[in-house]
């Protein structure tokens, strides 16, 4: 450990002009070490809980770190990494560390950014120091600055969150690179969007779905309801609480201790919601699986991209199906800025939906092998039925559009493998256009497919099917 400022010749110093004093000493200490003892402490940590699964890579990193904060504190080596850091402080000034700082901590993977981060931050500081010690003025009139600077990009954070993106696509807002599904929404973010049709604040939970954020353990004697779709169940066209997942579990509510889970993201298809069921759904341990059809889906559970970005691929061989594509390339961000910076700043996600564009390709050409794709399509919902079986759930299906070709083929294929379909016509008491908007249910729509669906659903939750 630091007992006294390392002693030099002042003729080996002449070119390094910052006097070492005590707080200065532990600053450039703590820049060396900090980011091996950030290592060392998670890896340790991780072999402690669970020694059976540390790879003999994290066991050299945690060793090589361990070994580096002995050097460190060695009096040889703790003089002569003195004596860089020195080098350092008189070559950079400590707003240029600051920014490149806050770049690290922002953009930086969060593994990476943690130790590197802190490293430069302890620089900073001794570099604020140095620059206090010697320029007290200038230094005061530089943080004065900073601070003008910072209320301005808080300001134009704050402008641009309530002006420009809201006007901004569905798409380009709340859509995010998921390696499993292909995309889901943007974690974390709340946006009042407003559309030439309608006005709707959609809020995101740090999952990445539309749905109130609940802990994965179920609480004892609650239902737990769990619905997969598209945009139709995400609901991207009303309010939060007017979207029909939140409205069915209100009425359910009314019968018992009831809990909705809505994993609903636009753009899906029944693969991509197979599968947000396997890597998120089951999780939730749901008593009743609600999945919201549509016509649409049965094309793109042939393809292996969509126009909102590339996505997984079940390839069907004989009766199986291969799941293909995964992890899924992520083409569609930019890589600048980091997952923190994107759930806190409406300004870097505005960026990015700027960078976004030169890497989603809009117009998606395909030819549909039509009787493939259904076998395909058949095949997706057999396999959903018997996950969600072998969970102890029940699975129920219902179709959003009206395609009255898709759903006799759909209740076909439903009626072979023995799952229940729900038909939800008798909604629309008045005329059809009146429920719709955008092509996606209105405020009305979404209370008269509550309002069948709650019905029909009921029985399932009280176990008396």
């Amino acid at each position: 450990m630091i007992q006294k400022p390392c002693a030099r010749p002042s003729s080996t110093l002449a070119t390094v002009p910052v006097a070492l004093d005590r707080p200065l000493s532990w600053l450039l200490y703590l820049a060396w070490v900090v980011p091996a003892l950030v290592v060392a402490v998670r890896h340790i940590r991780a072999m402690v809980f669970a020694p059976e699964g540390t790879a003999p890579a994290v066991a050299l990193a945690t060793l090589v770190a361990v070994a580096w904060i002995g050097l460190a504190s060695l009096p040889s080596w703790r003089c002569l990494l003195l004596d860089l850091g020195r080098i350092l402080l008189a070559r950079l000034h400590f707003v240029p560390l600051l920014l490149l700082t806050g770049v690290v901590v922002v953009v930086a993977p969060s593994g990476f950014a943690e130790g590197l981060g802190a490293a430069l931050a302890s620089l900073t500081v001794a570099a604020a120091y140095v620059s206090f010690r010697h320029h007290r003025r200038h230094f005061l009139y530089t943080l004065v600055l900073l601070g003008l600077n910072g209320l301005v990009l808080v300001g134009l954070d704050a402008v641009v969150g309530a002006y420009v993106l809201p006007l901004r696509s569905h798409n380009n807002i709340f859509i995010e690179h998921d390696p499993w599904l292909g995309w889901k929404l943007r974690r974390g973010l709340t946006v009042v969007r407003r559309e030439r049709l309608y006005t709707a604040q959609e809020t995101i939970n740090a999952v990445g779905f539309r749905t109130r954020p609940l802990p994965f353990d179920k609480p004892p004697g609650v239902k737990r309801i769990l619905f997969l779709g598209d945009s139709h169940t995400e609901s991207y066209t009303v309010n939060d609480a007017e979207t029909y997942p939140v409205l069915v579990e209100q009425q359910l509510t009314a019968t018992l201790p009831v809990e909705g889970i809505s994993l609903g993201v636009g753009g899906f298809s029944t693969d991509q919601e197979l599968l947000a069921y396997v890597y998120y759904g089951r999780r939730y341990h749901p008593d009743l699986v609600v999945l919201q059809f549509s016509a649409n889906d049965v094309p793109f559970n042939g393809l292996d991209r969509y126009w909102r970005g590339y996505k997984p691929r079940f390839v069907r061989a004989g009766d199986a199906l291969l799941l293909t594509g995964v992890p899924v390339p992520n083409y569609r961000d930019s890589g600048l800025f980091g997952p923190a910076l994107l759930r806190h700043s409406s300004l870097a996600v505005w960026l990015e939906t700027l960078l976004r564009q030169f890497a989603i390709q809009r117009r998606v050409t395909h030819e549909v092998d039509w009787p493939e794709a259904w076998q395909v399509t058949a095949l997706l919902l057999r396999d959903l039925a018997r996950l969600v079986h072998g969970d102890g759930a029940q699975l129920v299906v219902f179709q959003a559009d009206r395609d009255p070709e898709v759903e006799t083929h759909l209740r076909q294929i439903l009626a072979t493998w023995a799952i229940p379909y729900v038909e939800t016509s008798s909604a629309y008491t008045e005329d059809f256009n009146s429920y719709w908007v955008a092509d996606h249910w209105n405020q009305r729509g979404h209370r008269a497919i509550a309002a069948v669906l709650s019905a029909a659903l009921r029985p399932y939750v009280l176990g008396q099917r």
